[in-house]
């Protein structure tokens, strides 16, 4: 008996989305895109907010990586890095896409990675001009790079 009654709740709401004119796949699409739209603070442009920081955060970096093995290029691989952590939780709670922010954040963290893996700081070898430590390079203007693709993706 309750099998009938479920399927005629079915048919029933069936008819309903047949008789609205509305296609059921198509009104599954404008429920979970209301319910997932972030808070208004969320959905607010992060180019803004996180420029300065990233600029901030990379100023001198260029510089100080010229010599992948010091401490200062260290340090500023980890102050840019940190940043880029926060951004990348900030792009999430946005529920907006970023794609070209969270590929650039990709590049950088591959490079963060590669620079630890290959132990550059305080390798005299790292400043070798072959040296793979130069790759961190994907970090320090990367953190410029990232600037301009946030922005991009603020308008898309």
């Amino acid at each position: 008996m309750h099998h009938r009654h479920a399927a005629a709740a079915v048919l029933l709401l069936a008819s309903l989305t047949a008789c609205s004119g509305g296609d059921p796949d198509e009104a599954k699409p404008a429920r979970s895109s209301s319910a997932a739209s972030p808070s208004p603070a969320a959905a607010q442009d992060l180019a803004p907010t996180w420029t300065p920081k990233l600029n901030a955060a990379g100023e001198g970096a260029v510089a100080a990586c010229q010599t992948p093995s010091s401490v200062d290029c260290s340090a500023a691989v980890d102050r840019i890095m940190a940043v880029v952590n926060d951004l990348e939780v900030a792009v999430g709670q946005t529920g907006r896409p970023y794609k070209e922010t969270l590929s650039q954040i990709a590049k950088m963290r591959a490079a963060e990675t590669e620079y630890t893996v290959r132990a550059c700081k305080g390798d005299p070898a790292a400043d070798d001009p072959n040296s793979k430590c130069h790759g961190v390079v994907h970090v320090t203007l990367g953190a410029t790079t990232l600037t301009m693709t946030l922005a991009t993706d603020d308008l898309s």
